[in-house]
């Protein structure tokens, strides 16, 4: 801030925050006087110098509020820091020109000496993303005399510049994070964690760099979960499994695996594509009335990634079953033939029975009512 006649004063330091900042300065304690408010005008400068740390002031506004100043203000006293976070008490001792003395009742302030406290949450190196588009980076930082904020510094290669975001604070888990935008399947990410305090104090995290991998495979949802326990079939066989799936790329194979006993082997399946909703779909026949149904899905892209969602279970009841007769497969086909055999009415039928796996064996069957051979006149 400076005044007309060429005193200038600091009175705000770097601002990590995007939002709009309000700082309530004591002008008094500057070392102003109740006369420069009618004599001067004040302007604010804004400079930055730094070439790590870079931003932008969209807007700003100074408003200067008048307050009283009560007789012998000019009374003033500098406690020092402290240079760690305490309890500052102090009290004044009033005395007056015949050395009545009086002090007043004991005040404290809070002091924070201490820069903010900034513990990373570690990540494993490769870090599988599992078809992600993003690195969620966390921190729990904690400062005694309050966090004004966190920033996060990273970039995807030693020469390249840093980016620079604000953190967002978790209410529900208490952590500091940001969402890292990728932009490929795989590489490195360095980052580092800057904060700052009420105070001004600022402490910054070590450099990390992890490996990262499997970003933009499919990612699958499975809808209409969480299923109910039971599922009430309603007299239906049917089963539909459904599930939505997106992906940088183009879905080459969608395929449910599912069974109905542990002791089962999978039955894999491909997908249909439902037009009108963008959902992958399959109908599951259910072999009993009751029972489990356990599935799980696998896509796989263009590029060659899969991805796999976790296994399911759909307990379900009230299955309607139809029963097959006890003498007829419905994989079993039957043909007839009939053969006419002279004019004399004789007949032979063959059926011929085809069944995926074990054939059955052909039988005749001849009339009883045969003529006799025929002569050498016949």
């Amino acid at each position: 801030m400076r005044l007309d006649d060429g005193r200038r004063f600091l009175i705000f330091d770097r601002e990590p925050s995007p939002n709009t900042l309000t700082r309530n300065i004591d002008l008094f304690a500057l070392g102003l006087e109740q006369a420069d408010f009618t004599r001067a005008n004040f302007t604010l400068e804004i400079q930055d110098f730094s070439e790590l740390y870079f931003g932008s002031i969209t807007d700003f506004t100074i408003e200067l509020k008048h307050y009283s100043v009560p007789l012998g203000y000019q009374f003033m006293a500098t406690i020092p820091p402290t240079g760690n976070d305490t309890t500052v008490l102090y009290y004044v001792t009033l005395t007056d020109r015949l050395w009545n003395a009086q002090n007043t009742s004991v005040n404290d302030y809070y002091a924070d000496g201490l820069a903010p406290e900034i513990l990373v949450q570690s990540l494993p190196s490769p870090l599988d993303v599992s078809g992600g588009y993003s690195i969620r980076l966390s921190a729990n930082i904690s400062d005694a005399g309050g966090v004004l904020g966190a920033d996060i510094y990273y970039k995807f290669s030693e020469s390249a510049d840093w980016i620079v975001n604000p953190l967002s604070y978790d209410s529900t888990t208490g952590l500091f994070i940001f969402d890292v935008p990728i932009s490929t399947g795989e590489g490195i990410l360095l980052y580092r964690i800057r904060a700052f305090d009420l105070s001004g104090l600022s402490s910054e995290s070590a450099l990390y760099t992890i490996d990262f991998i499997n970003g933009f495979t499919p990612i699958i949802l499975v809808q209409d979960t969480p299923f109910p326990s039971p599922l009430d079939m309603q007299g239906t066989q049917l089963v539909r499994i459904r599930a939505n799936v997106t992906d940088d790329g183009t879905i080459e194979s969608m395929k449910i695996h599912f069974r109905f006993s542990n002791e089962d082997d999978w039955n894999i399946t491909e997908m249909s594509l439902d037009l009108a909703t963008g959902y992958y779909y399959v109908d599951v026949l259910v072999p009993s009335e009751s029972g489990n149904l356990t599935f799980k899905i696998v896509a796989a892209d263009n590029s060659g990634l899969t991805s796999e969602t976790d296994t399911y279970t759909i307990n379900f009841e009230n299955a309607k079953v139809t029963p097959s007769a006890p003498s007829m497969d419905p994989l079993l086909t039957i043909t007839i033939v009939f053969l006419s055999l002279g004019a004399g009415g004789a007949s032979v039928v063959y059926l011929f029975l085809r069944k995926t796996g074990r054939w059955p064996k052909r039988s005749t069957s001849v009339s009883t009512d045969l003529p006799s051979p025929p002569t050498d006149d016949g």
